[in-house]
C-alpha cells in the first residue's frame, strides 16, 4: 500500500469513527437503577452492532408507549471478557446496578446467555428471559470465553439448554449456502473465499459452520480466513487488494480488542472503508452495510424484521404489557 493510500485510508477510518460511535456513559460511571418495572438488555456485542442497534431500537419503540416501563442496555463487549476474573467484574457491576428484578431480560447474542444465565437465574429468580440467537448449539463458559472450538462431542443443544429457564427464543438464521450461490452469480469464475471475522466466539462458530458449508456444498472452492487478531487492519487491506476475479469476499465482523491493533482506529464499521481499497464486490450475512451501498448484498434476515419479532416476542411475554 502506498504512503498516500495509507494518508487516505487513516482519514477514511477517522470520519467513519466519529460519524459512526454513540457517545455512551462507561459502565462504571452509572447509578444504581431505582425504577420498580424496567427491561434489562444484555448485548453480548459492542454498541455498533447493526444487529443490536436494530434489536435495541424495536424494543424501544415498543416500550416507549409504556412510561412506566424503562428499558437499560448493557453491552458486554465479550472480546474484553477474557478470564473468569472478568467475567465476575462486569456480573458484579450488573447485580450492583441492577437490585431488583427486571421484569424480563433480552440476551442479544448467546455469549451473554452463556456467560450469566446462571447468575440471572440465581440473583433473580424465575425472570423472564428473550434469546436473540443464531447457534443451534453453544459450549461452556470455558469455550465462550476462548472463543474454542466446540467439537462435536462437546455441542449443547440451545433447544435442550433452554428448558431449564424461563426463556423464549428467536432464532436468526444464517444463510450461507443462499449467500455463496448468490456470490456465483455475480462471480462466475470465483475459485475461493476470503472470509472477514474476528476472534469473537460468535465468529468462530460462523467460520465452523462456512468450513463445514463448502466442504459439503462446493467442494471447488477454497477458503483464505483474514481473522482480527490474526492479522492487522492494514495486511487484511491488503490482502483484499491484491485478490482478481476468482476471489468472492465475504464480510461477517471486524470486532477490535482495544489495545490489539494500535496502528487503526477501532471501529467495526470498518467495511464502509474497505471499498474505498477494494473494487471487487463485498457480500455478507448479515444485514449490515447493503442498505447504505457499503456491501453489495447476501442472503439474511433483515435487521429491522429481526427486531421487530423481538419485540413483539416481549409482548407476548411480558405480563404487565397487557395490563396497561
Amino acid at each position: 500500500m502506498k504512503v498516500k493510500d495509507y494518508f487516505l485510508f487513516f482519514i477514511v477510518l477517522f470520519i467513519t469513527y466519529i460519524i459512526n460511535t454513540p457517545h455512551i456513559q462507561s459502565m462504571e460511571a452509572n447509578a444504581a437503577i431505582v425504577q420498580k418495572d424496567y427491561v434489562l438488555v444484555l448485548n453480548s456485542h459492542n454498541e455498533t452492532n447493526q444487529q443490536s442497534i436494530d434489536v435495541i431500537n424495536s424494543l424501544s419503540q415498543l416500550l416507549y408507549s409504556i412510561p412506566s416501563i424503562g428499558m437499560y442496555s448493557e453491552s458486554l463487549n465479550i472480546l474484553e471478557i477474557n478470564t473468569e476474573e472478568d467475567r465476575l467484574k462486569k456480573w458484579n457491576y450488573i447485580q450492583n446496578r441492577y437490585t431488583h428484578s427486571p421484569q424480563a431480560v433480552v440476551f442479544i447474542g448467546t455469549p451473554a446467555f452463556i456467560l450469566y444465565k446462571d447468575d440471572i437465574k440465581n440473583f433473580w429468580g424465575d425472570v423472564p428471559m428473550i434469546l436473540c440467537y443464531a447457534d443451534d448449539y453453544i459450549g461452556s463458559i470455558k469455550q465462550c470465553i476462548f472463543s474454542e472450538e466446540i467439537t462435536p462431542d462437546m455441542r449443547i443443544s440451545i433447544k435442550e439448554v433452554i428448558k431449564d429457564y424461563n426463556i423464549t427464543g428467536i432464532h436468526d438464521d444464517l444463510f450461507i449456502e443462499e449467500t455463496i450461490q448468490l456470490m456465483q452469480q455475480i462471480i462466475p469464475d470465483m475459485k475461493q473465499i476470503a472470509f472477514i471475522s474476528d476472534l469473537r466466539y460468535a465468529s468462530a462458530l460462523v467460520r465452523k459452520k462456512l468450513q463445514q458449508t463448502i466442504k459439503e456444498k462446493f467442494p471447488h472452492l477454497s477458503i483464505v480466513y483474514l481473522t482480527q487478531g490474526e492479522i492487522k487492519t492494514d495486511d487484511m487491506i491488503s490482502k483484499l487488494m491484491s485478490y482478481g476475479k476468482h476471489t468472492g469476499i465475504i464480510f461477517y465482523s471486524w470486532f477490535v480488542k482495544d489495545g490489539s491493533d494500535k496502528d487503526n482506529l477501532l471501529s467495526n464499521n470498518i467495511y464502509k472503508s474497505i471499498g474505498t481499497f477494494v473494487y471487487a464486490p463485498l457480500f455478507t450475512l448479515m444485514d449490515v452495510g447493503v442498505r447504505e451501498g457499503s456491501l453489495s448484498g447476501g442472503n439474511y434476515v433483515s435487521g429491522s424484521y429481526y427486531g421487530q419479532e423481538t419485540a413483539n416476542m416481549l409482548r407476548k411475554n411480558i405480563k404487565w404489557y397487557t395490563c396497561t
